[in-house]
C-alpha cells in the first residue's frame, strides 16, 4: 500500500500573506526553457482528402513554457525573477526572449545551433463555443549539450544562485540547484501536472518559506 503524506489545509488569510510576501523576492529559476504556441482555428468543414477537421485560421499566441511558465508566474506575484536555461538563435528563440522581456535573463545562454523546444497545439472551435486542441506538434531539441555550454549554464547558475532568496527548479535539476545554492536558501521544484503529492509538496515549500526553512 502507498503510504500518502498528508498536509492540513492552509488558512486561507495565510496563502495570502505568503502570495504578498513575494514583492520583491530575488527568485532564480533553472530548468529547460520551452516555447508554448496556440494556434487557434474555426472548424470550416471536414476534408476531402482525408476525415480530420478543416480550419479557417484565427490567431497565434506565444507564451513561454516549462521554467520559463514558471518565471512568468513569480513574476505575476511580484517577484523578481532571474532565469537561467537555454534558448537557441532560432526564430522561436527570438520569439520566447520576447516574451521573457522585462525579466533578468543574464542567465540565459544562447548556443549557436541550438534548437529551442517548441510545443505547438492547434485549438479548433466555433465563434460561440470554446476551442478545443486537437493536435500537438512536438519540435524537442537535439539530444547532449557541448561540454563548454554545460559549463556556461553552470556559472550562470552559481551567480544567480548567489544572490537570490530562494531557487526554483524542475525536478530533474534539484540536484545541481541544490549543489550551487547557497546555505539557507531553499530549494523547491515546480509542479507541471498537479496531483495530491505534488501539492502537499508544494504546501511544505511554502510553510517553510514562512517559518524559515522549518515545516
Amino acid at each position: 500500500m502507498i503510504q500518502r503524506t498528508y498536509q492540513p489545509p492552509i488558512d486561507a488569510g495565510r496563502l495570502i500573506a505568503l502570495v504578498d510576501a513575494f514583492e520583491g523576492r530575488r527568485v532564480a529559476v533553472f530548468g529547460d526553457l520551452i516555447v508554448d504556441e496556440f494556434i487557434y482555428g474555426e472548424i470550416a468543414r471536414v476534408s476531402r482528402e482525408a476525415p480530420v477537421l478543416i480550419l479557417n485560421y484565427d490567431s497565434t499566441e506565444i507564451v513561454a513554457g516549462g521554467a520559463g511558465n514558471a518565471a512568468s508566474n513569480v513574476a505575476a506575484l511580484g517577484g523578481k525573477p532571474s532565469v537561467i536555461g537555454i534558448v537557441g538563435r532560432d526564430e522561436p528563440g527570438q520569439r520566447l526572449m520576447h516574451v521573457l522581456r522585462g525579466m533578468d535573463v543574464a542567465g540565459v545562454a544562447r548556443p549557436a545551433g541550438y534548437r529551442t523546444p517548441t510545443k505547438t497545439r492547434i485549438l479548433a472551435g466555433g465563434i460561440h463555443s470554446a476551442k478545443q486542441q486537437v493536435v500537438r506538434i512536438d519540435r524537442a531539441s537535439a539530444a547532449g549539450l557541448a561540454v563548454e555550454h554545460q559549463a556556461a549554464i553552470a556559472a550562470k547558475l552559481a551567480r544567480a544562485a548567489a544572490r537570490c532568496d530562494a531557487l526554483l527548479v524542475s525536478p530533474q535539476r534539484r540536484q545541481q540547484a541544490s549543489e550551487a545554492a547557497r546555505p539557507g536558501t531553499e530549494v523547491i521544484e515546480f509542479v507541471f501536472t498537479p496531483d495530491r503529492t505534488s501539492v502537499n509538496n508544494l504546501k511544505v515549500a511554502l510553510l517553510e518559506l514562512e517559518n524559515g526553512g522549518k515545516a
